[in-house]
């Protein structure tokens, strides 16, 4: 009982969290990442951290799905030419879904049935 109980809490707050990033960060990154020149101009602001950044904006890209990937990925190309671009993107979304597999591993089956359709699951269920 205690560990369906932590799992459910735990699902709570994963969602909790995911919903207060979404309205405090969402629409504000995606406008800032769709604006090449100013999403440079905010990345150099970091100095050597701009990489970190990048790919910390790639990793919350693939967790909270809010931001459209195909927009951080061009920026990426912008900011750091194509094949650094291309080098952080996938560093940011090997960590991303790293953290989503472990999500998943940590909240189960249950957690992922309440996401993900009925036919979805069937379709990859084994």
């Amino acid at each position: 009982m205690k560990s369906a109980t932590a799992k459910l809490l735990l699902t709570l707050v994963f969602v909790l969290l995911i919903l207060v990033l979404s309205v405090t960060y969402g629409k504000e990154i995606t406008l800032l990442v769709s604006n090449p020149e100013k999403f440079r101009n905010w990345i150099n602001s970091f100095g050597s951290l701009g990489v970190l950044i990048f790919i910390s904006i790639q990793v919350f890209q693939v967790v909270v799905f809010v931001i459209p990937g195909e927009v951080v990925q061009v920026a990426g190309g912008y900011l750091y030419g194509t094949i650094l671009g291309t080098l952080y993107s996938v560093i940011g979304i090997t960590l991303g879904s790293l953290i989503c597999f472990s999500i998943a591993r940590i909240l189960g089956y249950d957690f992922v049935k309440n996401i993900v359709s009925e036919e979805k699951l069937k379709k990859f269920d084994y």
